[in-house]
């Protein structure tokens, strides 16, 4: 196949090695190697992308396994006590949003309007605003001063018992615009590679400074199973 290999879905940095490893330029490089050579590299995966680069693939087909395009993706937690510091509930809303880009990353989708909701103390009262950006990201960088933008804007100070993020107006990232004067891959390979360790060692495996602060919420979560304990 005359396609680039890392138009070969699935590989994700195994193209860089097969590009200076191995000297694959095209799918049709990686489908003439050995299967034997691809498993001693890359282990059971290596035999998987000799399958797959020779257009083998030996799912079954369900008709009913159609899923609906995601039309955004959000993230909500009720907290343990009322917080009524600033900085207690931006720690809160960071957690949360690191959780709805990383789903995104991993729907290969970004999205154009950020939403932030609030439920008072006693659970009663609140409020939900979003805010739509000139263009689509997945980038919790860009998206968290927005947040925190809307915090400032609509909060009145009461205790806050519950946060919400959500993310909406997707796009596939391949069709994103990116700013010229951001170094925009670098940040993307980082998010990626946590991705991947979170995905092998557990969610936290790796997690920003301030999720050890008091207000922190990612650990407690991390023993809950459906909003219980396991």
């Amino acid at each position: 196949h005359p396609l680039p290999v890392e138009e070969m879905w699935g590989l994700k940095r195994r193209a860089e090695v097969l590009r200076r490893k191995f000297k694959c330029e095209t799918i049709g490089d990686v489908a003439r190697l050995p299967v034997g050579v691809l498993k001693a590299e890359f282990g059971v995966w290596g035999e998987v992308i000799h399958r797959w680069a020779n257009g083998i693939d030996w799912s079954d087909i369900n008709p009913h396994s159609y899923r609906a395009p995601h039309k955004g993706f959000s993230h909500r937690t009720t907290l343990p006590r009322d917080f009524y510091e600033r900085n207690e509930v931006a720690v809160v809303i960071l957690e949360l949003l690191d959780e709805v880009c990383h789903r995104l990353r991993q729907a290969h989708q970004a999205g154009r309007r950020v939403g932030l909701g609030l439920t008072y103390e006693v659970l009663t009262g609140g409020f939900y605003r979003a805010k739509t950006l000139p263009r689509a990201t997945n980038d919790p960088g860009e998206l968290y001063p927005v947040l925190l933008a809307l915090l400032d804007e609509h909060w009145d100070g009461s205790g806050v018992r519950a946060v919400s993020v959500s993310v909406d107006m997707l796009q596939f990232r391949e069709t994103v615009q990116l700013s010229l004067f951001e170094n925009v891959p670098a940040r993307t390979r980082l998010y990626e590679t946590m991705d991947e360790i979170r995905a092998r060692y557990g969610e936290t495996s790796i997690m920003r400074a301030v999720s050890l602060t008091r207000a922190g919420q990612l650990r407690e979560r991390s023993m809950r199973i459906g909003g219980h304990y396991a």
